[in-house]
């Protein structure tokens, strides 16, 4: 018999919250379920918010971390990290961040972290395999704390949607300090669920 890697995902706690890729009903945040085993074929290959090796990896990084804009059951783009966003010209857009989030590690999200996140995405030292979501990025600039401009390669509204596809936002000072090796087996993200266990070959407890 083949081992199966399990997901254990509890959301009495939690709103609004993702299981697979997709998203809890927000019944589920009033005690009608209390968690969630999901097994996989495979076990998820990093913790790190920037890589990925299969889609089981994405399915933790879901729960756990988010992006500018989201997407809700009908695939309508909605809110995420960002309040709201517009166009100002034909390639340059400006999006306003939701204030008062933290990191799982108490660390505060503002414009740098997303800067920060974007930037690791897009190096191609990193070789990071999100690098397609922000393929029509150019510049990526902090205007203040809670202000965000990105300038694209070309005139192209359809950047929110992009923005919605595996772009997490990590913690500037967590990765830096802590390091890949580390990031690569603990997660900091600002989403529904925390890390709690990993044990290789087993299971892993949001």
């Amino acid at each position: 018999i083949s081992r199966r890697t399990f997901l254990q995902t509890g959301v009495a706690a939690a709103a609004g919250v993702s299981v697979g890729l997709g998203r809890v009903p927000r019944a589920a945040a009033k005690g009608e379920l209390e968690h969630v085993t999901m097994g996989t074929p495979v076990e998820p290959g990093t913790m790190d918010p920037h890589m990925h090796v299969n889609r089981w990896t994405l399915d933790v990084h879901n729960q756990c971390f988010d992006q500018l804009v989201h997407r809700d059951p009908k695939a309508k783009m909605i809110p995420g990290l960002a309040t709201a966003w517009k166009q100002r010209d034909e390639r340059t857009w400006r999006f306003e961040l939701r204030k008062g989030v933290r990191f799982h590690g108490g660390e505060p999200f503002d414009a740098e972290t997303v800067k920060y996140s974007y930037d690791r995405i897009m190096d191609p030292n990193e070789k990071s395999p999100m690098v397609s979501s922000l393929r029509l990025v150019e510049k990526v600039s902090v205007v203040d704390a809670h202000t965000l401009e990105i300038v694209t390669k070309a005139p192209a509204p359809v950047l929110p949607a992009y923005l919605s596809l595996y772009t997490n936002i990590a913690s500037k000072a967590w990765m830096t300090s802590k390091g890949p090796e580390f990031a690569a087996r603990n997660i900091n993200g600002t989403g529904a669920f925390k890390l709690v266990e990993w044990r290789k070959g087993d299971h892993i407890k949001l």
